[in-house]
Formats: C-alpha cells, structure tokens, sequence
C-alpha cells in the first residue's frame, strides 16, 4: 500500500517544520525515500534543508489544482514494482487550501480507488485553537487517514496538554486508533547552529562543528528515532 504522508498543525510556530524534517531525516536514514513535496512556500524549511541530499519538489497549495501532482504522484508510486510513499510537508494555516483539494479532487474517493491510505502527523499546541484545528483535520480525514498527534515538548511534557487531554478531540482521536508522539526538545543554541548551516540533521556527524554540538543532535535524533519508530509503518 502507497502512503500519502502529511505533515498537518495549523496553528503557525508549534514545531511543524521541525518535525517534518526529524521524520524526513529518520527516512533517509533507513534508506527509505519518498516523494519529497514542500508546501511551505513562506517558511520552506523542507527544501531548504533536505534538497542538497535528496529532490524535493515545490508546491504551492494554495494554487487550486496545484494539489494534483501530489494525488497523481501517489497513484504512480502504487503501481510501481517498488512502492514509494509520498512526503508532504503543508504550511501553517493550510486548511482551506486542503479543504478545497479533498473536495475538488474527491480525495477520500480518489485514495480508496488505488487502495491507498494516508497518514496524518498532526502538530498540536496547548491553546484551544489548536485543539480545534485538530478537530476539523479530523473532520476531513478521518475515512482515509491514520492520525499521529504530535507533542511538542518545547512547550512543555506530555501531561502539560491539558487542553487537549481532556478535550472531546483527545477522546475522538483515542477511539479512532490515533498514537501520540513526543518531540524532544533540542537545545536553542544547538539548534540555531544547525538552521544557520542549512545543515540536514542527518549530516551533522560529518560537519566541522564541536563534538558537543554533535553530541547533542545525536542525543536529539535518537529520542525523535525511538518516537516515530512506533508509528513506522505509517510513514
């Protein structure tokens, strides 16, 4: 089965980007490369960071039928000997955009035709609009796509959530099967040193910066590694 793998959190500065490129990173890592689409045309961190070690395609969703490559995308990569999922990485605020796609291209029909299946990695903050950004990316997907809630713990650990934790999304979610991740949080300093380089995570060990900075994004990508290994064969 094909994947159609979307980064989703539609409240901007929650750690979006960040996770889509610690999932893009774990991929490559096993060898496992999708199809790589950025989205983000404002803040394109995907592309930015990634397009030196594998291609990543723009694409600008808010342009109607722009959405039709990717669909396209996935219904060649299910016919292919070798099946390769297909990464999308949406920016901040895309859900009119993506409301538009699922409707115009009937993408619950569309999917269901090929037999594939999507998977949502959905960032979530602690406020109520996040919260109810989560419902409504529900509300769309849920007929075609196993959901990932994602926790970033830059803005506190996991029982910090309360918002959600006791909110009737988390029990919706909960009962439709959705796993939960934790995202560690990687020290500023580090992390500054990185996005200045555009370095991937992945080639930090080869780079020239200090042990210790190297050290700490290890530390960090074994903590993301050992997170999204649970939900692996979704990805």
């Amino acid at each position: 089965m094909s994947r159609l793998v979307l980064v989703h959190g539609d409240k901007g500065g929650v750690g979006k980007s960040t996770l889509a490129r610690a999932v893009l990173d774990y991929l490559y890592r096993k060898n496992r490369i999708p199809a790589v689409y950025d989205a983000d045309n404002r803040n394109g961190q995907i592309h930015r960071f990634y397009n030196s070690v594998l291609p990543v395609n723009k694409v600008d969703i808010n342009v109607r039928g722009a959405f039709d490559e990717v669909l396209d995308r996935v219904a060649e990569n299910q016919k292919a000997a070798n099946k390769v999922n297909v990464f999308v990485d949406l920016p901040a605020q895309a859900g009119n955009s993506v409301d538009m796609a699922l409707s115009e291209l009937r993408l619950v029909e569309a999917l269901d035709s090929i037999r594939a299946r999507a998977t949502l990695l959905f960032v979530i903050g602690r406020t109520t609009d996040s919260v109810s950004a989560l419902q409504l990316a529900f509300d769309l997907f849920k007929d075609i796509a196993d959901f990932v809630v994602v926790k970033n713990e830059f803005f506190g650990e996991a029982n910090r959530y309360t918002l959600y934790e006791t909110s009737a999304t988390h029990q919706t979610l909960v009962d439709s099967g959705a796993k939960t991740l934790l995202i560690p949080t990687m020290w500023g300093d580090t992390y500054d040193t990185v996005d200045k380089l555009h370095l991937p995570f992945c080639k930090v060990a080869e780079s020239d910066l200090p042990l210790s900075t190297k050290a700490r994004v290890s530390s960090w990508l074994s903590k993301c590694d050992a997170q999204l290994a649970t939900v692996d064969a979704w990805l």
